[in-house]
């Protein structure tokens, strides 16, 4: 370990000793920082996980009260990380347990908060925020319950030539506090609510909470964080890193995908491939189950069969033939009254009595409770092997979660129903996937409302947001916040603007042919769904696989190489879009200039990321052309001219 690696270290404080540990709680009316080994009795036990990364426990008891720390320390990366749980050993309730908070202060001059407002499923989603700290500070609560609906759990403070960039894992509403400290900034993150005593043998445990630190601006930063996520966060793809995934579908006509049928899924196959299209994902969304053609209508979770008379495993069983990911949709969380679940456990169903004081007809399956969570691993576990599932993807539509929860915790225990939902929510996931070697999940809650550091560690969010889909500039705004925090995640090739340029915030009459060049370039991301459909023109699907001679490389290369935003993202169709991505251990990337639907300009000048002295040869594959570069010609500007609602990719690679 080197020196500059230490003090990198130092600076997000590793474990040295139990005072120093940066959890704060209030309990019995008394407030308790750190655990004091005179207090506490406090044992710490250290293991090497790997080479890459180091592990301790420490563990102390405030009469039965057990407190248990872990700790997580990254060997390669400047990182540590930790989560506590709470364990009442005693034979009699505890006394009030509260203001449980991951707590620390990390020193430096001049805070400034970088943070966003994540996914509320509007248009005001995904912006970016800079907010110098002040000792009043900045409080941040989640919308709802989901983690990241009006808040982002991924932010980073920014100091005089140093920063800490932070994650916050829990999958429903956290609270964070940020202020300036004497000798710099105080960060406090905790479960929005939670005050209440514990049962006999009971456990609950705060959110997890990274810290990183890196030296430089936002730019290494951002860099440092997108290396470390893609090693040690992003799920794997049977050991291997994730590949860029192109994505088809036939939904069958219907609302969704409720005419999905088992003869209509295995023609759409053959059909695309027929057509020269190598799908890596077969995706099968809502509607596969009995809901009379209504998707809501959830909480019957077996394949049609009408429409599945053999069950989905031939669907399936036709994927693995043609080395396809077979996806299938799932929103277990959320039953409907009348429904398979809502008859059979009604014990299992916690119900939401709104303010006219009548029952929702929407109920939320209850996953605090074990012999629910037991039984909900069994049965989708055996739903993915009978019909071949590699993706399992879970959606999450219920609005406001919060109340849900509330709603049924006892008298005195403020905020144990979430919490214990969300323990048996990673159990869940961390279950399935124990059971079924090389499967994914697809994580999404109404879009991207779910997407915290916990559930990232376990999923891919494939479909990141439902807003937006065919209003390019919103989408660029969007990618922004995602390549940041991230990195991987899919878009749909959709236009939604209106002749003269300006957009509907949905589908219309008016919108473009759906295999769109534009639409495509638009939707450059890791994984792609170019929206085309089996009565697509012949001209449709030529374009389609024109196009992904370009998005397959540049997505590779997304996935490899830093990040560059080389213009500010104001979503508006007056403004130009351009980013860079940038392996600079392979010496290649790519550049990516569009012009939006009104821009004015005729040209922009960009200013992309280069190596001191270099030289590069640029190959453009749309127009096709080439030319050779110096690093200080693009350093001094690289001037990009081309035609409204067309965008231009340049590779390159240092020779």
């Amino acid at each position: 370990m080197s020196n500059k690696f230490r003090a990198a270290l130092e600076k997000v404080k590793p474990l040295r000793c139990p005072c120093a540990i940066p959890l704060s709680f209030t309990y019995d009316g008394k407030a308790y920082h750190g655990l004091p080994k005179d207090t506490f009795h406090t044992v710490i036990e250290r293991r090497l996980v790997d080479s890459n990364m180091t592990a301790a426990t420490a563990t102390g008891r405030l009469g039965d009260l057990e407190i248990r720390v872990e700790y997580t320390e990254y060997r390669d990366f400047p990182a540590v990380e930790w989560v506590a749980a709470f364990t009442n050993r005693g034979e009699n309730n505890s006394a009030a347990l509260t203001d449980l908070m991951i707590d620390e202060v990390y020193a430096g001059e001049h805070p400034v908060l970088m943070h966003s407002n994540g996914d509320d499923v509007s248009y005001e989603a995904y912006q970016i925020f800079r907010d110098p700290l002040t000792e009043e500070g900045i409080e941040m609560v989640t919308k709802n319950g989901t983690p990241c609906c009006g808040v982002f759990p991924f932010m980073r403070l920014l100091f005089d030539g140093h920063g800490v960039n932070l994650a916050v894992g829990w999958p429903g509403g956290w609270k964070g506090e940020f202020r300036k400290a004497d000798d710099g900034a105080s960060v406090r993150i905790g479960q929005e609510v939670f005050d209440a005593y514990l049962k006999p043998g009971e456990t609950i445990r705060t959110p997890r909470v990274l810290a990183m630190s890196f030296d430089g601006d936002e730019v290494d930063g951002r860099q440092q964080w997108r290396r470390f996520y893609m090693k040690h966060i992003i799920p794997k793809d049977n050991g291997e890193p994730l590949k860029p995934m192109f994505v088809m579908t036939n939904p069958g006509g219907g609302i969704e995908f409720t005419k999905a049928t088992e003869q209509n899924q295995i023609e759409g196959i053959d059909f695309f491939r027929s057509k020269g299209f190598r799908p890596d994902i077969w995706w099968l969304d809502a509607g596969w189950y009995p809901c009379d053609l209504n998707w809501v209508l959830t909480g019957s979770w077996y394949p049609n069969p009408e429409h599945f008379p053999n069950g989905l495993g031939p669907v399936g069983k036709k994927c693995e033939e043609n080395d396809i990911r077979f996806l299938l949709w799932f929103e277990l969380e959320r039953v409907t009254e009348g429904s398979k679940f809502d008859k059979e456990h009604p014990d299992w169903m916690l119900y939401l009595r709104e303010e006219n004081g009548n029952i929702s007809w929407t109920r939320m399956i209850d996953l605090s409770n074990e012999d629910c969570m037991n039984w909900m691993i069994d049965y989708v576990d055996n739903l993915i092997k009978e019909s071949h599932v590699s993706i399992y993807r879970q959606d999450f539509n219920l609005h406001p979660v919060s109340l849900f929860w509330r709603q049924h915790d006892e008298e005195g225990r403020a905020g144990t129903t979430e919490n214990h939902y969300i323990q048996n929510l990673l159990t869940f996931w961390d279950t399935l996937m124990i059971r079924n070697p090389g499967l994914w999940i697809d994580n999404c809650s109404s879009g991207g409302r779910r997407n915290d550091y916990e559930l990232m560690r376990r999923s891919v969010p494939l479909h990141y947001t439902d807003v937006g889909y065919g209003v390019h500039p919103e989408k660029q705004q969007h990618y922004r916040v995602m390549f940041e925090w991230i990195p991987y995640f899919r878009s749909m090739a959709y236009s939604w603007d209106r002749p003269d340029g300006t957009y509907n915030e949905c589908a219309s009459p008016f919108d473009p042919i759906v295999a769109d060049k534009f639409a495509t370039y638009t939707a450059f991301t890791p994984a792609i769904d170019q929206k085309i459909r089996v009565d697509s023109s012949e001209e449709e699907m030529q374009t389609a696989l024109d196009m992904q001679k370009i998005w397959r490389p540049a997505a590779e290369l997304m996935l490899s190489g830093d990040y560059y935003p080389l213009v500010e993202s104001h979503k508006s169709a007056k403004e130009y879009y351009a980013c860079q991505f940038d392996d600079t251990v392979a010496g290649k990337g790519f550049i990516q200039v569009i012009r939006n639907t009104q821009v004015e300009e005729d040209s922009v000048t960009i200013y992309p990321h280069v190596e001191d002295g270099a030289l590069y040869e640029m190959t453009c594959l749309d127009p096709e052309a080439s030319m050779t570069v110096t690093a200080d010609a693009l350093k001094a500007g690289f001037t990009v001219s081309i035609p409204k609602r067309s965008s231009i990719v340049w590779f390159y690679k240092k020779i």
